[in-house]
């Protein structure tokens, strides 16, 4: 699938083989501990009604699997709960799902191409994958013999570090091709393929490959050589990096050294500001137009240059 970010690191993770478990211990939502409880002993959940399980959760995102997820692995931390996950992962090696995860850059998507001196609105522990505690590993990483807050906020630079580390620490690296770029993906004519099998080099493990459906095509960023795959399944988790929004307002492209849609051009464009006319320069204004998360880091950097701005939200 497309996309090395987060979602598509943890979607890895789970196609690798690793099922998670609900462990028993109470949800502060009652409701979801109620659902909860219905789960026959030893069943995991990816063999469980995961619409039913998501029914009526609420939180920062309008996906019910993710609101589902955040639920589960961070109890009710965006209301500053520090309470431990209500789930395990076992590894089954059986169910493993052959998969590849192409991405442009390596392991993080997006966090590893943002200005890495920017700190996350969400707390560090909020970032971490199944397995790996983004504390500990911070410690370790940093050389620290103290753990951090839990109530603090990561740098993008240790988040970046720790979706790369967590690939190879997790034994996933194998399923992704980095520095990538995919030109197209097409609907395959069912005909023309057939159903086969193979042997993954490193469990000696059968898996089972139905007829493929698409044909995903693309280019090594290094090489430049095209690939092609095909596949019965393409997951497209790319996220909205590449494609920023635009208001679709009258004279909005009509100006383009003005009007800027994404972060890293704003940078581009502050710098060359500083560089050439003074960070003291006055009247040169930055407008905000965007979401709260990303007006927060939007903000920071005019700041840093001393560049004054009004926030549209």
């Amino acid at each position: 699938f497309s996309g090395n970010g987060p979602s598509g690191i943890m979607l890895s993770y789970i196609l690798a083989g690793n099922w998670p478990y609900y462990t028993g211990r109470p949800h502060p939502d009652e409701m979801l501990t109620a659902r909860l409880k219905g789960i026959p002993a030893g069943r995991s959940l990816l063999e469980e009604d995961l619409n039913f399980l998501s029914q009526g959760l609420e939180g920062r995102s309008n996906n019910p699997m993710s609101l589902l997820s955040d639920m589960l692995m961070h109890p009710y931390a965006d209301v500053g709960l520090d309470l431990p996950s209500l789930l395990e992962w076992r590894h089954h090696p059986e169910h493993q799902v052959d998969h590849i995860v192409l991405g442009k850059g390596p392991p993080g998507g997006a966090w590893q191409v943002m200005d890495a001196n920017i700190l996350t609105i969400s707390l560090g522990s909020w970032m971490q994958l199944p397995g790996v505690d983004y504390r500990l590993w911070e410690a370790v990483d940093s050389g620290s013999e103290v753990l951090s807050s839990r109530n603090c906020r990561a740098s993008v630079r240790s988040v970046a570090r720790y979706y790369s580390d967590y690939v190879k620490t997790r034994r996933i690296g194998r399923f992704f091709r980095n520095k990538t770029v995919v030109t197209a993906v097409r609907p395959m004519d069912t005909a023309l393929t057939q159903c086969r099998n193979s042997i993954d080099l490193e469990t000696g493990v059968q898996i089972h490959q139905p007829e493929a459906r698409w044909q995903v095509e693309g280019y090594d960023l290094t090489t430049h050589v095209p690939f092609t795959y095909v596949c019965n399944r393409v997951v497209l988790a790319t996220g909205a990096n590449d494609i920023p929004n635009r208001l679709g307002v009258p004279g909005e492209l009509d100006n383009p050294d003005y009007v800027i849609h994404d972060l890293a051009t704003l940078e581009k464009c502050l710098d060359r500001l500083v560089e050439e006319e003074g960070i003291d320069r006055e009247g040169e204004i930055v407008k905000c137009v965007k979401d709260i998360i990303t007006k927060y880091d939007n903000t920071g950097n005019p700041a840093r240059r001393r560049c004054p701005y009004p926030t549209v939200l």
